[in-house]
């Protein structure tokens, strides 16, 4: 299947707000009533709708929302806590860690813990030349009771997609940072 691509937008809601969307389609859309809309059409109902609804678009990289209806828990029974030392950081990476913790104190994304649980970390250099963290979970892992919950088959996802008209791909920056944890450790 080939597919003619005609536009590559980007999206300024204001000033100080950005929004980069790509547009990749094809040369006219079909709707269920047999009529054709063109593409400016449905790229001016997303502009509409990305203008109303603006609060749910990230300002910058730290502007990552926060849930708090429900508090995240990682069931671990009566097992006592795990405490891990650190690794070592390599001299060159200190002042990248250093950036990246004082950085995400400041806008409060971490906060200095009294956990009595404790992983070490290693950061990674991504493809674009940015860090992030790494935790080390894995004896976290093993003592975790796990929800006995099925997940759906890959195929029926994929299949659930047929007939749609445009998709995105979200990036979730910093996601672990998104979720509310109870304060009562592991």
């Amino acid at each position: 299947m080939t597919m003619d691509i005609h536009k590559i937008s980007f999206l300024t809601l204001n000033s100080d707000e950005s929004i980069k969307i790509f547009l990749l389609y094809n040369n006219r859309l079909k709707n269920n009533s047999n009529s054709y809309f063109s593409i400016d059409y449905y790229f001016n109902r997303f502009l509409l709708l990305s203008k109303d609804k603006r609060k749910i678009f990230s300002k910058d990289k730290f502007d990552i929302g926060f849930h708090d209806k429900t508090k995240f828990k990682i069931n671990t029974g009566n097992h006592n806590p795990i405490k891990r030392r650190p690794y070592r950081i390599p001299y060159a990476e200190q002042f990248e860690v250093d950036n990246m913790i004082k950085e995400m104190k400041d806008i409060k994304i971490i906060r200095k813990s009294k956990s009595p649980w404790a992983f070490p970390f290693v950061i990674v250099q991504k493809k674009d030349g940015t860090y992030r963290f790494c935790f080390d979970y894995r004896k976290l892992n093993e003592i975790t009771i796990r929800d006995n919950y099925p997940l759906p088959l890959i195929e029926e996802t994929i299949d659930s997609l047929e007939g749609s008209k445009f998709f995105s791909s979200l990036d979730k920056f910093l996601k672990v940072n998104q979720q509310a944890s109870a304060q009562i450790y592991c």
